[in-house]
């Protein structure tokens, strides 16, 4: 019987390769994204509209086999000195947004023994300097991948996350253009040597960034073996990240 999907933000990057990934290995996809057609071209592929920072009851009349809680943003700047508004979009969209998600596809997933995947990353491991409203939500995405898949664990629901490297999708540029915009109305006085060290570093990141099929294929491993893992770190710089915050984090600061 044909599986049914929801990928939530699934405009761009690694979405956007899942939600194509899953299609083209027969599984009926419902993609949200923000904007109209903003969606994949495929068969198997049908357009949602869905704004994650809003209401999201209207998922629980959805019949589904499985979610990939995908949306995510990031704009650097000092904990200290980051806009507040800044600061809680950021949650809003990577953290608060996926609980929005689990609370309205639960019930369906419960019924149909189904499965929650959640794409986090190694900042939610790994918290990097001026990127602290990112790694927050992503620890805190983390946090709640470990705390629901405890919860429902008894139920018939596995969970999963997802925790990838640099990958090479529109996100670089996006928050580049995100920390530009907040560059122009906020003075980071002290950091503004390290906000341009983070700019220099992002850009030498994105050039050795993989290619977003490694992740689609890890979130379908997730969604098709008999038993998910927990956690799934991909890339290499992910694995060495997760080393060093294990066995060296003293080493791991002087290098950040």
């Amino acid at each position: 019987m044909q599986k049914t999907v929801l990928v939530v933000g699934a405009s761009t990057g690694i979405g956007r390769n899942c939600a194509l990934d899953l299609a083209q290995c027969g599984w009926k996809v419902l993609a949200s994204v923000r904007n109209p057609n903003d969606a994949p071209c495929h068969e198997q592929i049908t357009e949602i509209l869905l704004d994650v920072t809003e209401d999201c009851l209207s998922l629980g009349e959805l019949e589904l086999d499985a979610v990939v809680y995908n949306a995510g943003i990031v704009v650097a700047g000092p904990l200290e000195l980051i806009p507040e508004s800044t600061f809680n979009h950021q949650l809003d969209v990577n953290l608060l947004g996926a609980m929005r998600v689990v609370r309205a596809t639960m019930p369906t997933l419960r019924q149909h023994r189904g499965r929650m995947v959640f794409v986090g990353s190694i900042s939610g491991r790994v918290a990097t300097p001026l990127t602290g409203a990112y790694n927050i939500s992503k620890f805190g995405l983390a946090g709640l991948s470990d705390a629901l898949r405890r919860e429902v664990r008894n139920q018939g629901v596995q969970v999963a996350c997802i925790e990838p490297g640099a990958v090479d999708t529109p996100i670089w540029d996006k928050s580049r253009h995100a920390a530009a915009e907040v560059f122009a109305t906020t003075d980071f006085g002290p950091y503004t040597a390290g906000m341009g060290k983070i700019e220099r570093e992002s850009a030498a990141a994105a050039k050795r960034a993989i290619a977003p099929h490694h992740v689609s294929r890890a979130i379908r491993r997730a969604l098709t073996a008999r038993r998910c893992k927990a956690r799934y770190l991909v890339g290499v710089d992910a694995r060495i990240g997760a080393f060093m915050q294990r066995f060296c984090p003293t080493l791991l600061d002087r290098l950040l």
